[in-house]
């Protein structure tokens, strides 16, 4: 479903086939050593995000869901859930 409607960015390696946190660590490296070897400045912005579903704007999570074809039950249960 997020395949076929194009929801995954490039840059999202967890949760697809064949792809894991090892191949995002790798091209972290693989742009930092890039940037490098081209006298550019690299940064790196780590956010812990163990309030996820707190820093999510919920409306567009679910406007987002309804166009990749979530039916109406679904979307309310997961209204539901972000809400509590």
């Amino acid at each position: 479903l997020f395949k076929s409607n194009v929801i995954f960015n490039i840059a999202q390696f967890d949760f697809r086939k064949r792809l894991s946190t090892v191949h995002s660590v790798y091209n972290l490296i693989s742009r930092a050593i890039s940037g490098f070897e081209a006298d550019e400045s690299t940064i790196l912005i780590l956010c812990p995000l163990s309030k996820a579903f707190d820093c999510i704007w919920h409306d567009i999570t679910i406007s987002k869901l309804s166009y990749c074809g979530i039916g109406a039950n679904k979307l309310i249960l997961i209204k539901l859930f972000l809400k509590n």
